[in-house]
């Protein structure tokens, strides 16, 4: 997906017009099509306003990625799993932890290898 495509689907999904996008950023109607079009880099300043308009990483911007792994064997995040990202940054603190709490059993029983009671998980939660 070139530049271009990525940063307009990205503003028809926030329903954000070009002028939407200037009037968040100030940039130029010019220099926001030149960025778009992938015939010039934003500067700096214009990177992080886009990143903020467009409510998405500078790396997303600049590579078409959530973020720039120094470690070769991650994998890149997928839609599906941006998904729950997004979902799970919409929950307050308290019910973050919740899930984080039940992710943690479910990897827990796994590596143990047996399903552990009711009580055993309420426990968990408890201390978590």
């Amino acid at each position: 997906m070139n530049d271009r495509t990525k940063n307009t689907c990205k503003k028809k999904e926030l329903h954000l017009t070009q002028v939407d996008v200037k009037k968040q950023t100030g940039i130029s109607n010019g220099n926001l099509s030149e960025i778009e079009n992938g015939n010039t880099l934003p500067s700096a300043g214009a990177l992080m306003a886009l990143s903020q308009a467009l409510d998405v990483t500078t790396d997303w911007i600049l590579f078409g990625e959530n973020s720039k792994s120094n470690n070769s064997s991650s994998k890149k995040i997928s839609d599906f799993e941006y998904s729950y990202i997004e979902l799970f940054r919409k929950l307050d603190t308290d019910d973050q932890d919740e899930i984080l709490a039940m992710i943690t059993l479910k990897l827990n029983r796994r590596t143990r290898g047996a399903k552990s009671t009711f009580s055993e998980q309420n426990k968990a939660i408890e201390t978590a």
